[in-house]
């Protein structure tokens, strides 16, 4: 009985290890995935970050068109990352000009990217940015 008694406390042993190698793996992945949402809410409150993913959200067909967009959010991203520090409800506000300025370029799938986005923003902002409005 010894020697089966053995096995079952080594087989225990070997779960209970393998289980806290899950959770030890899945608290490291868990923090890497909240990292990079929090850097990727305040990459977008810079001017040259909101460039960056305002460019990569829209994916300019054709070189008129990533003229053209460019332009429009190279002056818009200036002041974005002022102002989103000042007041995150004008912040909104001015993301709606820059859609109604960038409409006209635009295919209706590269607006539904920056719609989807814009309300996955607004929740991530809401949810790990400050409280100050």
């Amino acid at each position: 009985m010894t020697g089966r008694k053995g096995a079952v406390l080594r087989s225990v042993a070997v779960l209970v290890v393998t289980l806290m190698i899950g959770v030890v793996m899945g608290a490291a992945i868990m923090g890497n995935v909240i990292r990079h949402r929090v850097t990727e809410i305040q990459q977008f409150t810079s001017a040259e970050g909101f460039k960056l993913q305002m460019m990569s959200l829209i994916e300019p067909m054709n070189a008129s068109q990533a003229d053209a967009v460019t332009a429009i959010v190279d002056a818009h991203g200036d002041t974005f990352g002022k102002r989103i520090a000042a007041n995150r409800a004008e912040f909104f506000l001015s993301l709606e000009r820059l859609d109604t300025e960038l409409a006209p370029l635009l295919t209706p799938d590269q607006k539904q990217r920056i719609a989807a986005h814009r309300e996955s923003l607004k929740s991530r902002i809401n949810r790990y940015g400050s409280d100050d409005e």
